[in-house]
């Protein structure tokens, strides 16, 4: 993603981020490649594409209803 574009408004089932070159800003935080970022269902993130851009791997929807053990 390009320098400063936003970045998951909505986590709505949830979602993981594995960021792999550039980096994601959240207001004072920067997660550098290597950084494995959980959302839970329904968080609304600040997240934008840090200055150099970013490329990174997504998954949503599956943190929607975890699985209980038992």
């Amino acid at each position: 993603m390009a320098a400063g574009q936003g970045i998951l408004s909505e986590a709505a089932g949830g979602a993981e981020l594995l960021v792999l070159e550039g980096r994601i800003v959240d207001g004072d935080r920067r997660y550098k490649p290597g950084t494995w970022i959980r959302l839970p269902a329904g968080d609304r993130p600040g997240f934008t594409a840090g200055e150099k851009g970013v490329r990174f791997y997504l998954k949503t929807g599956h943190l929607a209803h975890p699985a209980v053990q038992g």
